[in-house]
């Protein structure tokens, strides 16, 4: 499970190939075991340390976002499609800012939680379903054994013809 979720880390900024279900998963729980203690302990201080908290949390939600877009690929779906969780950071974050800013906290109308609760359901959706079998248009499946020398290969030609990344397509 840690190298699974070193493995989303270390990919922070790819947003090429597949991810499984089991890396999502692992890293997620890596993220609730280590990231949320710490960004609470941040929060806790005071003075200006729950905007750290916040950046912090920005900071861990990065690998998350490049590891969705994997996964959406192993769906054979366009990364684009995580943008839908946009909606769903940007309040996060402007209530966590506001609320370190003010001494009330802020809350969202019933329709906005509502919102955000479908968002949330929607990515747990993706995140669950079984990928496709095989190969899809954005890579070899990560659940076969493949050499990763044929990896390599395919990379160098990939670049030498000038194929473009698929998420840029």
């Amino acid at each position: 499970m840690i190298m699974l979720a070193g493995k989303a880390i270390r990919g922070t900024l790819d947003f090429r190939g597949r991810s499984t279900r089991l890396e999502v998963m692992a890293f997620w729980l890596a993220l609730m075991f280590v990231g949320v203690p710490l960004t609470l302990v941040l929060a806790s201080l005071g003075d200006g340390s729950r905007l750290a908290a916040t950046i912090l949390g920005y900071a861990l939600g990065l690998p998350f976002a490049a590891l969705f877009v994997r996964r959406l690929h192993d769906l054979d779906r366009s990364g684009w499609g995580s943008l839908a969780v946009v909606p769903v950071l940007l309040v996060n974050g402007y209530q966590s800012v506001r609320a370190s800013l003010d001494a009330a906290p802020s809350t969202l109308p019933w329709w906005g939680s509502l919102t955000m609760l479908a968002l949330m359901a929607i990515v747990f959706m993706f995140v669950i379903a079984p990928g496709t079998e095989g190969p899809n248009r954005f890579g070899p499946d990560p659940r076969s054994s493949i050499d990763p020398k044929q990896l390599r290969a395919r990379d160098q030609q990939d670049e030498a013809e000038g194929a473009q990344d698929p998420l840029l397509r």
